[in-house]
């Protein structure tokens, strides 16, 4: 009996959220907000801080999405860090200068 509970308290542990998911929702905040933020200077035509703006939220949603197993949070990291290639993109393109290629 003791041997099945230390697998079930094992199993358990295996499919629990990591340690940093408690941070998520925090993390995948700082994208939206930056992502908002990459938006304003979009109509400012501040191009640098477009660009400067749109990385961090997209790197913001990209570290929400490794800090958690959930879905929902997981699927609204996926759609920041696609609005925020978009805004970069086109803060690259207004700005004239070439986008970069990785």
């Amino acid at each position: 009996m003791a041997l099945l509970l230390g697998l079930l308290g094992a199993c358990a542990t295996l499919n629990a959220e990591p340690p940093a998911a408690q941070f998520a929702a925090g993390q995948l905040d700082m994208a939206e907000a930056a992502l908002e933020q990459a938006r304003a200077a979009l109509e400012t035509h501040d191009y640098a801080m477009v660009q400067r703006l749109a990385a961090q939220a997209g790197l913001d949603a990209r570290l929400a999405w490794g800090m958690t197993d959930s879905h929902a949070v997981r699927s609204a990291a996926i759609e920041v860090n696609r609005q925020a290639e978009r805004l970069r993109s086109r803060g690259v393109l207004s700005a004239g200068f070439p986008e970069a290629r990785p």
